[in-house]
């Protein structure tokens, strides 16, 4: 539900997206499966610096969060990487991860961002999200909102980000 509701970031949640271009009907049909869809692809550049004030989970002990970044589209563009994981603070995490991905539809892309907390070797729970279209992401010093698994704001907390895009 968090990608749907991240769709209508681009306009205030008012319910109504306009179609894009490369969806619209032409000469040529899109294929989400073919991987050449643009001469050059778009390349997103991100940093994620640092969190603050991130909501304790459940079992009320102390964070060791990490920040997954899930890039969803067409399937050549989808990805996911994430940041290491800081041990022991939910109050102020410094990551300082950067992240290159290669966009090549980007009016399909979603941008995720979701804060984890690390529990076993292979395990994690969720602590909060935000989602929102590429085609809305603006270049610089941005800061991310959080929101809780059923969409709710978890106002303070936030993540601290860099963007920059370029052909």
């Amino acid at each position: 539900m968090d990608l749907n509701d991240g769709r209508f970031q681009d306009n205030g949640g008012c319910g109504y997206v306009l179609k894009p271009a490369v969806l619209l009907p032409s000469d040529t049909s899109f294929d989400p499966m073919c991987s050449q869809h643009r001469l050059k692809p778009t390349h997103l550049l991100l940093k994620v610096i640092s969190g603050s004030n991130l909501p304790v989970t459940r079992s009320n002990k102390c964070l060791d969060p990490f920040v997954r970044v899930e890039i969803h589209g067409i399937p050549s563009d989808s990805r996911k990487k994430n940041t290491q994981t800081v041990k022991n603070n939910s109050l102020s995490p410094h990551w300082d991860t950067g992240m290159n991905f290669s966009i090549s539809v980007p009016e399909l892309c979603l941008v995720r961002f979701c804060v984890r907390d690390q529990t076993g070797l292979l395990s994690s729970e969720f602590v909060g999200q935000y989602t929102l279209p590429f085609t809305s992401m603006r270049k610089g010093y941005r800061w991310v909102p959080l929101r809780s698994r059923d969409g709710c704001s978890l106002d303070p907390a936030s993540l601290f980000i860099f963007v920059w895009t370029f052909s």
